[in-house]
């Protein structure tokens, strides 16, 4: 969940957080590991305030460079550093998927 709708904060959503939300899932999509580590949410509200994820490509080889400056955009602490749209700067012609085999993911495909 992003930040500005969770705890004390309960702002509504726009797009700048749904983007971080994004960020979150294509982090642990692409490493396999969260992008905070927290055990409640004053701690993670904490991490996201006070730690920066480490760069994807530190935990996983194959996050390809374009890739992790998207999921970092989206990342940011600032809102307003964040892409003002999915479809803006990075996003979404840049992201392919990740490999299956690095992270145990199993695809299922639909026949056509």
């Amino acid at each position: 969940m992003a930040t500005r709708r969770s705890g004390s904060h309960g702002a509504p959503a726009t797009v700048q957080s749904d983007l971080y939300g994004l960020g979150l899932i294509l982090y642990e999509t692409y490493t396999g590991k969260p992008a905070l580590n927290a055990d409640s949410m004053l701690e993670w509200e904490r991490a996201h305030s006070d730690s920066t994820p480490t760069n994807p490509s530190e935990l996983a080889t194959d996050v390809e460079p374009a890739v992790e400056r998207a999921i970092l955009r989206c990342l940011e602490k600032d809102p307003t550093k964040r892409p003002a749209a999915a479809a803006q700067g990075d996003c979404p012609s840049t992201i392919r998927e990740p490999p299956a085999q690095s992270h145990g993911i199993h695809r299922v495909r639909s026949e056509s």
